[in-house]
Order: C-alpha cells, then structure tokens, then sequence
C-alpha cells in the first residue's frame, strides 16, 4: 500500500478536490455530501483553534495494480490506518473518498487535526510512522509488499512521498 501525507491550510480546496466526478464517499463521520457544505462542516471545528495555521490533513492510500479491495475494505484501511496513526477517529472529523480515475485503487482521506473539544492532533514525523502502519495493512488484508527500497527511484511519479498499503503513493 502506498501512502501520501500533506497538511494544509484551507479545506477548500481539498474537498474539491477529492469530491471530483468520478469519486465516491465511502465512509467518515461527516454528514456533507458536497465540497461546499463539508468545507463548512470542517471549518466549524476549525474556529476551536485559530491560531493553528495548518488544521488539514491530506493522505492518500494506494494499492498495487491489480489489486482489488473494494469499498468495503478500504473504508476499513482507512480506519485503521488513522487509529494506528493515532487519530481519535470519534473526536476527529474525518472523510474516506475512493476514487476511480486511475488503474489502481486509491482512496483519500480528509482530516480535520482540530477534535470536538479543541484539543489539536500532532503528526510528527507521520511519514515515517505512517509506513510502519501501511505495512502491517498489507499484511493484515494481503496486499503485496511495496519494495520501499525501490519504490521512489524508478516509479517516482507514483510512489514520491507516497505509502502503497503495499508504500507511499499520490492518488
């Protein structure tokens, strides 16, 4: 599996982003269905912490060409890879999008680091973190195995800071 990690400042623009034409929401604990009424949903929590100059975070989850793990999977991957990154999925808004514009499968996953009672969510060093947790997914839905060795040299332009639920991915 192959992750990628950003964090950003405004929800906008990535919940435009991900609710594309050929996206589909697959699971979170948000009740918008569109980019706008969501970008709202997320910035009410938003207003808890101010000062936080970057309360979004952005990853995308990738299998390997071929493999099938269907929406009902991957709103599984995508659970437990936020709690083994150590997201209180109950006080975190969070959204689960698969989209289907590629040859592989691949999910994004919107989320606000800002919880229901203020406290703020801290990802150091979720890049290195977030292999370890990608790599117990592939074992754990039996996923092939990303070579992180080789992943970033000759597949940069899928792998580039990416974690495949076999490493690390842009969807």
């Amino acid at each position: 599996m192959i992750p990628k990690l950003t964090m950003m400042a405004d929800f906008g623009p990535l919940c435009g982003y991900v609710l594309k034409a050929d996206a589909e929401i697959i699971g979170g604990n948000v009740l918008g269905q569109d980019a706008l009424t969501l970008t709202r949903e997320f910035n009410q929590l938003r207003k808890l912490k101010p000062a936080i100059r970057k309360p979004v975070w952005h990853g995308s989850l990738s299998a390997q060409v071929g493999e099938r793990l269907g929406a009902e999977r991957w709103v599984q991957v995508g659970r437990l890879f936020l709690k083994r990154m150590g997201v209180k999925t109950m006080e975190h808004q969070y959204l689960l999008v698969q989209h289907h514009d590629k040859p592989y499968e691949h999910i994004h996953i919107v989320l606000n680091r800002i919880s229901s009672d203020g406290t703020v969510w801290h990802n150091h060093w979720d890049g290195w973190r977030s292999q370890g947790v990608s790599q117990g997914l592939e074992e754990q839905f039996g996923l092939r195995p990303v070579n992180r060795k080789t992943a970033g040299s000759g597949a940069k332009s899928r792998v580039q800071g990416s974690v495949n639920l076999a490493t690390f991915i842009s969807g």
